[in-house]
């Protein structure tokens, strides 16, 4: 796995919020798509935000294959070797 470039999004929440431990929730995609997917909505339905003003510690990550998530530092992705 050495080389890839994750790419993993954070909602921190209320800015100015005091940081404190909170529960985490992570969003993971599913096959063809990316985090955006969760966030279509306006944002008192978006679960990641509605989450987020609640108080959580909301990731958002991307699986391999979206577009968000096909670089490496020395594969492309039409290497046998990326995949």
């Amino acid at each position: 796995m050495d080389g890839y470039i994750s790419q993993i999004f954070r909602i921190t929440g209320r800015e100015g919020e005091e940081e404190r431990k909170k529960p985490a929730v992570a969003f993971v995609n599913g096959l063809f798509g990316d985090s955006n997917f969760w966030l279509v909505n306006e944002p008192g339905l978006a679960p990641p935000l509605v989450l987020a003003s609640k108080g959580y510690d909301v990731w958002l990550t991307n699986s391999r294959g979206s577009h968000l998530a096909l670089d490496h530092i020395h594969l492309s992705s039409s290497e046998i070797d990326f995949w």
